[in-house]
């Protein structure tokens, strides 16, 4: 199958030649396929990722790392053109394809004219600053304030796949406790959780406090590290923690910025631009010793609702926690239905995980049910948790499930 799209999108561009600029339209296009092929079909052809590489442009298509190669001297050059990802047959006067393309991202190589340089000297075109994740403890609650100590871990994710998360701003807002809040906040990452010598987002932790930290919030655009690696846990937490009269109620942090993805100067080797990423995490508890009443076997652990018409794609579950007393383990489970909550759920595993790891995560990368539908509810469970009197409940749990999403075309 591979073969036969490549062979029909080459026989596409050497055709490409028998028509004018002007003429080449949605139906000629049609025609040459029907010509190829015997037959019209829905869909032309999905291209996942378009790089330019050394004079060509290359197409990666249907989830394959093969490209296919375009001479620019065969082309339009880009700067006279105007590419559009629709259904329009005109622009600036020129007819352009009707297309169904879903291209994820373009990159492009740079070789300076006045020498130097090189093909890996890239530049991401179509990125933007999105927030990368949240991290909070709270509810505005006068008792929440018990929330808030310096053994205290916030939240945490594990940066699934080859690509680096470059930090642009480091924005926390609190509720007032009634006093004059303040915190130190501190964001860190290694390869093992919570580990005593990480690397750090700042040197120096920030202090977060009146006014801005209570309405806009406080904001920090310069870091010490300000580029976080692949396969890390990625965590918060609050070095200063001030007297109980001046807590806040609630804490909500977000890191924002933008991914940086990984590539290899050599064509043989260059990625596609899509890539597994983390979709969603699940978790309770703090660390603190008290947390352990967080875990019973009827606790969510969290849910989100699948919105859209695309499919997510598990590859990974991966699971830590914090030390409690004992020995700890927990059995989990995710699971999905159009109703949350549902009896008659699907289950990522016939048979929940059990897991143990304190440091790097127990993982789990083979499922019953690997691909969870849109518009559903989806939600992380504990079916086994051991007894209190075994004191081998845990004081921290994250589940990470990552993966990639299925577009429907």
């Amino acid at each position: 199958m591979k073969k036969i799209l490549i062979f029909l999108i080459a026989a596409i561009v050497l055709s490409i030649n028998a028509y004018s600029q002007e003429d080449l339209t949605h139906t000629n296009l049609r025609e040459m396929l029907a010509a190829l092929n015997g037959k019209v079909p829905l869909t032309l052809f999905g291209v996942d990722s378009v790089v330019v590489y050394d004079g060509h442009v290359y197409f990666w298509i249907g989830g394959d790392t093969l490209g296919i190669g375009i001479l620019f001297a065969d082309m339009v050059p880009i700067e006279d053109e105007v590419i559009m990802l629709t259904d329009t047959l005109r622009s600036s006067g020129k007819h352009i394809l009707y297309t169904q393309w879903q291209v994820d991202s373009i990159m492009a190589a740079y070789t300076p004219s006045g020498g130097g340089g090189s093909s890996n000297s890239v530049f991401v075109q179509l990125s933007d600053t999105i927030p990368l994740f949240i991290f909070g403890a709270g509810g505005g609650n006068p008792a929440d304030t018990s929330y808030f100590k310096t053994s205290t871990i916030y939240g945490a994710f594990f940066n699934k796949g080859s690509d680096s998360l470059k930090i642009t701003e480091l924005r926390a807002i609190m509720v007032t406790g009634g006093g004059t809040d303040t915190l130190d906040l501190d964001i860190s990452w290694d390869a093992t959780f919570n580990n005593p010598a990480p690397t750090q987002l700042n040197t120096t932790q920030l202090p977060i406090g009146l006014p801005n930290g209570l309405t806009t919030g406080t904001v920090d655009v310069s870091f010490d590290e300000d580029v976080i690696p692949p396969d890390v846990w990625v965590w918060a937490e609050t070095p200063y923690v001030p007297a109980t009269a001046n807590k806040p109620r609630m804490l909500t942090v977000t890191l924002s910025g933008y991914k940086i993805p990984s590539y290899i100067d050599r064509f043989s080797n260059v990625r596609m631009l899509s890539d597994t990423i983390p979709l969603a995490t699940f978790g309770a508890g703090g660390g603190n010793a008290v947390d352990t009443a967080s875990f019973t076997t009827s606790t969510k652990y969290g849910a989100f609702f699948n919105k859209g018409s695309d499919t997510l794609n598990i590859t990974e579950l991966r699971a830590v926690m914090g030390h409690g007393v004992g020995t700890d383990t927990l059995d989990i489970q995710v699971q999905w239905h159009a109703t949350l909550g549902s009896g008659s759920a699907t289950k990522l595993n016939t048979n929940a995980l059990p897991i143990l790891s304190i440091t790097t995560g127990t993982t789990d990368t083979s499922f019953a049910n690997a691909k969870i539908p849109p518009n559903v509810w989806v939600w992380a469970t504990t079916p086994y948790v051991p007894a209190d009197a075994l004191k081998r409940k845990p004081t921290f749990l994250l589940i990470q499930i990552s993966g990639y999403k299925t577009p429907k075309y």
